[in-house]
């Protein structure tokens, strides 16, 4: 019987075995522990691994693993105790460092993960998910040459990988090479066209590249491929509001209103409305993020301004900046309303004001 044969059928004899405990010193107590994880028996893995913490409490692979159990079930602050005192009590296996030093960035201790990857990748080099993580985490420290020099390192190790293919790209358009970033991307789109991270990266150097037609293609693919895949769903709606297709732009943020994106969607759809003119759908937006309490009153109160210039009635509009603009004097948003009415209603005064304000000419629009 194979080793995996062996764990499978070990974690489904302890799936069955009530309350008898695996005894501590079984050498494989640790292995029928990761069983049951996958298998998704949190409680039975807690229950076979404490025996063996309270009579060996240093053994690092099982403080490891009571780290994953708690992530598992309370999140990652209570997992860092057993993650910090794993690596304090000897070495461990290759996914534990990974899972710790993934654990470590996604609570902002960005440094020591770089730290436990480094010292890994000292004794195995070649080990492409390694430095693709390390080359996220350098992103996370803003150390962008060398986020940028162990993703290519990773990428050139493993070119069929998307996802390093994603992140390498996304490195080189930190790193002011956006159509570096898109030839690379065009050739894993071609070899990948699942890929929806391929195609969101391709459309973000596309953006920045100046060319927006071709990236809204390349969000659309990215969304083909993942319906639901929020962030490609909200780049490609700010595109189409730029270009002046509010309808196709307005239809993006109302599906984005039930994401973890619903204040961005919320903004759009109030400024998609301003822009195409349209003061009675921006009202109806503006009264739902007001409602839900997703806007900061004195934002609030610069769109609503701007609903009241579009009405026709200024004299409400400058009401509600006027006082804002003075405990606010940088609020640029305020001013360009401000502006607006001043050349509506040909008031030099004001008008020098906001272009002052604005850091324009007098010359400006």
């Amino acid at each position: 019987m194979g080793q995996k044969s062996f764990l499978t059928f070990l974690a489904l004899m302890l799936a069955f075995s009530g309350n008898k405990p695996l005894k501590a010193e079984t050498p494989d107590c640790c292995a029928a522990v990761k069983s049951q994880l996958e298998m998704g028996n949190i409680t039975r893995a807690e229950s076979l691994l404490e025996p063996l913490i309270q009579k060996k409490p240093c053994i690092a692979e099982a403080l490891a693993l009571k780290g994953r159990i708690l992530a598992n079930k309370d999140g990652l602050k209570e997992a860092l105790v057993f993650y910090d005192k794993a690596l304090k009590c000897g070495s461990l296996p290759r996914e534990n460092i990974l899972e710790i030093a993934t654990a470590y960035s996604l609570t902002e201790r960005h440094r020591e993960a770089a730290k436990l990857l480094e010292d890994f990748l000292n004794k195995n080099p070649g080990d492409s998910e390694f430095l693709h993580e390390l080359g996220l985490t350098y992103l996370a420290l803003s150390e962008l040459q060398k986020a940028q020099e162990k993703l290519e390192q990773g990428y050139k190790i493993a070119p069929e990988n998307a996802a390093i293919a994603a992140d390498y790209a996304l490195s080189l358009i930190y790193n002011g090479s956006p159509d570096k970033a898109i030839t690379l991307l065009e050739k894993a789109a071609r070899e990948h066209p699942e890929s929806a991270a391929v195609f969101m990266a391709l459309g973000n150097a596309r953006t920045i590249s100046g060319k927006a037609g071709a990236a809204i293609e390349a969000y659309s693919k990215a969304l083909e491929n993942d319906a639901n895949y929020s962030q490609a769903r909200y780049h490609r709606a700010r595109l189409y509001q730029q270009s002046g297709d509010f309808v196709k732009a307005e239809a993006d943020f109302k599906i984005l209103l039930k994401s973890e994106l619903q204040v961005k969607a919320l903004l759009g759809l109030i400024e998609s409305a301003l822009a195409a003119a349209r003061p009675q759908d921006a009202q109806k937006w503006l009264r739902a993020a007001a409602k839900n309490e997703i806007l900061p009153p004195e934002e609030i109160n610069i769109y609503q301004a701007e609903i009241y210039r579009l009405n026709g009635d200024n004299k409400k509009a400058k009401e509600l900046l006027l006082p804002l603009v003075e405990k606010e004097p940088k609020a640029q948003l305020a001013w360009k309303v401000l502006l607006a009415i001043a050349e509506e209603e040909n008031d030099p005064i004001l008008k020098e004001r906001a272009l002052k304000a604005l850091k324009k000419p007098a010359s400006a629009k």
